[in-house]
């Protein structure tokens, strides 16, 4: 898949479009700021907003699916987003460079079966008290 990002950006070059691969990772520059879901495999989007509202606004139909979000604003600006971070579901918040080395006590979306169990027993336990 990543490959075939690469060439669609190749043929979209002329608008300002780039594939840029380095040291195990791809960076896909696309000038349309309308966010697209990322491969994986070490892959992330570059894509320009105006504004950090516009981008927060595009952001709205990932709600809830967003893990982490690195930043590089002044404290004092990110503590005026935080509240639409939160509402978006953003539960790590972290400097650019440093969202590949989550602490341990990090919580992922995607947990599995064993959290899932937990939350149903704990539901079940309250039901029959």
């Amino acid at each position: 898949m990543i490959l075939q990002l690469q060439a669609e950006l190749e043929f979209q070059e002329a608008i300002g479009a780039q594939a840029l691969s380095t040291n195990g990772g791809t960076v896909l520059y696309d000038p349309d700021p309308a966010p697209r879901p990322s491969p994986g495999y070490r892959t992330i989007w570059l894509k320009p907003v105006g504004q950090i509202d516009h981008a927060l606004d595009a952001l709205q139909t990932w709600q809830g699916r967003i893990e982490s979000a690195g930043i590089a604003l002044a404290g004092e600006r990110v503590d005026a987003i935080r509240p639409r971070l939160d509402r978006l579901g953003v539960n790590r918040l972290c400097e650019i460079g440093a969202m590949q080395t989550p602490p341990l006590r990090w919580r992922l979306i995607d947990q599995g079966l064993l959290p899932q169990l937990f939350r149903w027993n704990a539901v079940c336990s309250a039901a029959t008290s």
